[in-house]
């Protein structure tokens, strides 16, 4: 059932699961976990639809380049699916082999364990799960560039896709307009005990669950734990530790311009380093090609951070015709 904190508290006394986020992974673990039995709540601090003074609650600051964070993600029921463009590409085996370059631990996990749970992902984001993820264009010569592949989610709107299972699933309570504002850490247990949440006038009360799990993305669920005063205090978290150190934005430089070959297609093109690229630099890159109207000159940014990067890959600009921009993002 989906009921408005706003005019319904109507919460139970205690619950196995409270998620906190109802975006793609907050939905999809509500539904799988209340349809094996448990009693779960699914609380979201936007409503149906987006509204300013929930998405506000997204602001905040950047030092350096900008991310756009508040643009880029969604407050409301079905969080960010909401504008999702639907590009889906699935994990290669090098992004879990190789250490970070610095002193962070790197996945917890293997490919082995995530690859298994593919078919089922695919289901999730309506995929067809026979299809494989197909290249775009040819590939270009070498090692170092393999066309990208990919496939296109129709998109899936998650508070639109499953919004009758939301309703009607028993055991699950879904609140919109109810957001978590403190973790309240009992250092007894060791446990998050309770949650506090709060509707837009500031009614709070707590929540109990046997398990809490954060499913605000990235930054949220950094900024959550960081504002927890009672996981400070623990010394759980602190402002100077590793919560919230490990952000990393899709960098986009401007590189020059290509030109086509005669008869070559002008259709966009799309590339991703390969496997043997990687393990020279310890680095990815994914380099897009659009038509532009009139041709990009070199910018210094992308100069002082290119010319190190070809120089250790022996990457070269190729002659390609038609006038494109080129843009650089790492991940």
């Amino acid at each position: 059932m989906i009921k408005d904190y706003q005019s319904q508290k109507e919460l139970r006394d205690h619950y196995d699961f409270c998620i906190i986020g109802a975006g793609p992974a907050g939905i999809t673990l509500a539904l799988r976990l209340a349809g094996n039995g448990r009693r779960v709540l699914l609380i979201e601090g936007g409503g149906h639809e987006y509204s300013q003074p929930s998405q506000t609650l997204y602001d905040c600051p950047s030092t350096g380049m900008d991310v756009y964070a508040q643009e880029t993600r969604l407050r409301f029921l079905g969080g960010t699916s909401n504008h999702w463009a639907g590009r889906c590409r699935r994990f290669e085996k090098s992004d879990f082999e190789v250490a970070p370059p610095v002193k962070l631990p790197g996945w917890p996990i293997v490919f082995s364990e995530i690859e298994r749970y593919l078919p089922a992902a695919m289901a999730i984001v309506d995929l067809p799960t026979d299809s494989g993820f197909k290249a775009i264009n040819a590939s270009m010569d070498g090692n170092d560039f393999d066309a990208d592949r990919f496939l296109l989610s129709p998109p899936t709107r998650f508070a639109q896709k499953y919004a009758k299972e939301l309703q009607e699933t028993e055991g699950l309570d879904v609140f919109i307009n109810c957001n978590c504002v403190d973790l309240e850490f009992d250092a007894k247990t060791g446990r998050i005990a309770t949650i506090v949440v709060s509707d837009y006038e500031k009614h709070r009360e707590r929540v109990r669950a046997k398990q809490f799990i954060l499913a605000t993305d990235a930054i949220e669920n950094a900024r959550q734990l960081m504002n927890s005063e009672s996981l400070a205090s623990a010394g759980i978290v602190s402002k100077d530790g590793f919560v919230g150190r490990c952000f990393m934005e899709h960098l986009n430089l401007e590189l020059g311009t290509f030109i086509l070959g005669e008869g070559q297609s002008t259709e966009p093109r799309q590339y991703f380093t390969t496997d043997a690229f990687f393990s020279q630099i310890k680095g990815t890159f994914l380099l897009r090609c659009w038509r532009r109207s009139k041709p990009m000159g070199e910018q210094r940014p992308s100069r002082v951070f290119w010319r190190p990067s070809s120089a250790t890959s022996g990457w070269r600009t190729r002659s390609i015709s038609l006038r494109t921009s080129i843009a650089l993002a790492t991940g």
